[in-house]
């Protein structure tokens, strides 16, 4: 991948992560999540697992964002120090 394409996503990740629309919702569907779980038996083993893997599925993408606006940041560093 070429570094501009690095910057742009990076970019698009940090607008992505810094707005309010975007935290707010991934914060609900957490919420939801965790409440899904605490909220069922230990015998819906579906209802935890669905809960689970979205939850999970949640942060991978977060995280997915923050790497890619931290591999921006290296750049532009890197960039600014030669």
């Amino acid at each position: 991948m070429k570094e501009q394409d690095i910057i742009e996503r990076g970019t698009a990740a940090e607008f992505l992560l810094e707005h309010e629309t975007f935290q707010r919702t991934v914060q609900r569907l957490i919420d939801h999540n965790i409440n899904m779980f605490l909220n069922s038996t230990p015998t819906e083993g579906d209802v935890r697992d669905i809960a689970y893997h979205t939850s999970r599925a949640l942060s991978d993408i977060v995280n997915t964002l923050k790497q890619e606006a931290l591999m921006k940041a290296q750049i532009m560093e890197q960039n600014d120090n030669e």
